[in-house]
C-alpha cells in the first residue's frame, strides 16, 4: 500500500467548492473554501510539496473533474458516496465533507468507482441519452394506447376515436412519436460511426450482441483489465448473488451493486443468442436436456456470454466459437 505525503478531499458543487488537505505527520488539516474554479483549485493543490492523493465522490460532473485534475496529483480516486459511512455521521456541510473525504483517503476506507481518460468513456453519455429516448418513446406509445383503451378500442387496429378531445390528444401523440423516432434514427446513424472502432467490431461478432449492445458494453466496461476474473465481471453485470451464510445455515441471497446497462445487454444477448443457430443456442438446449429450468438455462447462457465478452475485450480478438476463449 503506497503512502502519500498529502491526502486531499474535494467537495465540488456547481457554485462552490471545499478542499481539505491532511499532510503526513501534521494533525491539523488545511481547508480552502470558495467559488468553484478549476484553475484556482489546481494552484491550491500545487502549493503542497510531495506526493498527493486526491479523493472525490461520484457525481454528475466527476468525469470532467477527473480529466481536469488527474495530471495534478499522483493518484486520483473516485469513491462511491453510497458506501461512505463516515460521511453520514455528525454535522454536515461542504467543509466537513471535504475533511472526511481526506480522512477516508488517509485510512484507505474507500469503495472505488472506475473512471478513465479514455475517449471510450464518452460513449456513456451517448448510451444514457439513447436509453432516455427509448423510454420516452415507450412512454408516449403507452399513453397513446391508454387513449384508445379509454374508449374500449385498440390503437393498433386504427379504430376511429369518438371524442374530439381524444382525437386532439392522439394527434399530438402521433406527432411526438414521429419526432422521437427521428431522433432515434440520428442516434443509430451515430452508432454506425462508432462501430468502426476495433473493440466494438470485435464485440459485434459475439452471438446475440448487435451494434447497440456492443456500444453499451464498450462504454460501460472501457477497460476489461480492471476485472480480476470472470466472477468479478459476473457481479458487475448483475448475474450473480452473494449467499448469506452464518453458523452453517443459509439465510438467502443478496444482490450485488451492478451495472443496469450491462445486465440489460447480457440478458438481451442471451435471448437473442438462444433463438439462433450457434454454439450458445446448442449450450442452452443441452442445459434443458439436463433438466435445468428455462430461466436458469437462460441465466447460464447470459453468464457464458459475459465470459466471452471479457475474453474478447482482453484479447483484442474477434469471437471464434471453435476456440474456447478464457478470461485471463
Amino acid at each position: 500500500m503506497e503512502e502519500f505525503d498529502n491526502y486531499i478531499g474535494l467537495d465540488w458543487a456547481q457554485s462552490n467548492m471545499a478542499v481539505a488537505v491532511l499532510v503526513k505527520g501534521i494533525k491539523k488539516e488545511k481547508v480552502f473554501e470558495g467559488k468553484s474554479d478549476i484553475v484556482r483549485l489546481r494552484k491550491f493543490i500545487k502549493e503542497f510539496k510531495g506526493t498527493k492523493r486526491l479523493v472525490i465522490e461520484e457525481t454528475t460532473s466527476t468525469q470532467w473533474l477527473f480529466k481536469e485534475l488527474v495530471s495534478s496529483v499522483d493518484e486520483l480516486v473516485v469513491c462511491d458516496p453510497y458506501k461512505n459511512r463516515l460521511m453520514t455521521y455528525g454535522p454536515k456541510n461542504d467543509r466537513i465533507d471535504a475533511i472526511k473525504l481526506a480522512e477516508l483517503a488517509m485510512r484507505r476506507e474507500i469503495n472505488y468507482v472506475y473512471h478513465s481518460t479514455s475517449s471510450i468513456m464518452r460513449l456513456r453519455r451517448l448510451v444514457s441519452g439513447y436509453d432516455d429516448l427509448i423510454k420516452a418513446i415507450v412512454r408516449t406509445k403507452n399513453q397513446k394506447s391508454a387513449i384508445y383503451r379509454g374508449e374500449c378500442k385498440r390503437y393498433k387496429s386504427k379504430d376511429e376515436l369518438y371524442w374530439d378531445e381524444d382525437k386532439f390528444v392522439n394527434l399530438l401523440k402521433d406527432k411526438e412519436i414521429g419526432f422521437l423516432e427521428e431522433q432515434k434514427k440520428e442516434y443509430e446513424k451515430t452508432f454506425r460511426v462508432y462501430a468502426k472502432n476495433g473493440m466494438i467490431r470485435n464485440l459485434m461478432t459475439i452471438p446475440g450482441i448487435g451494434i447497440i449492445g456492443a456500444i453499451k458494453t464498450a462504454g460501460a466496461v472501457v477497460d476489461a483489465r480492471r476485472f480480476k476474473d470472470k466472477s468479478k465481471f459476473h457481479g458487475y453485470c448483475g448475474l450473480v448473488k452473494h449467499v448469506l451464510m452464518s453458523g452453517g445455515r443459509c439465510y438467502g441471497k443478496r444482490k450485488t451493486r451492478y451495472s443496469r446497462v450491462m445486465k440489460c445487454v447480457m440478458k438481451t444477448a442471451a435471448m437473442a443468442a438462444i433463438s439462433g443457430n450457434n454454439a450458445l443456442s446448442k449450450y442452452y438446449d443441452f442445459l434443458l436436456l439436463q433438466g435445468l429450468p428455462e430461466r436458469d438455462a437462460r441465466n447460464a447462457v447470459a453468464r457464458r456470454i459475459a465470459v466471452i465478452v471479457l475474453a474478447v475485450m482482453k484479447s483484442g480478438k474477434k469471437y471464434n466459437e471453435n476456440l474456447q476463449l478464457k478470461a485471463a
